[in-house]
C-alpha cells in the first residue's frame, strides 16, 4: 500500500500486490489495526 499517487502521478503503473489509498483510508486502516493490537493486549473489551 502507498499513498495515493505515489505511482499514478508518476506516469507508472501500480504494482501488481499494492494499491494506491488516500489518506483518509489510510487512518481508517491505522484506526482499525490499533484496535486490534489493543484488543489482543486485552486493553479493548471484545
Amino acid at each position: 500500500m502507498t499513498p495515493e499517487g505515489y505511482f499514478t502521478d508518476r506516469g507508472r503503473e501500480v504494482p501488481p500486490g499494492c494499491e494506491e489509498i488516500d489518506e483518509a483510508e489510510r487512518q481508517r486502516r491505522e484506526r482499525e489495526s490499533m484496535q486490534v493490537i489493543q484488543m489482543q493486549r486485552g486493553n479493548l473489551p471484545l
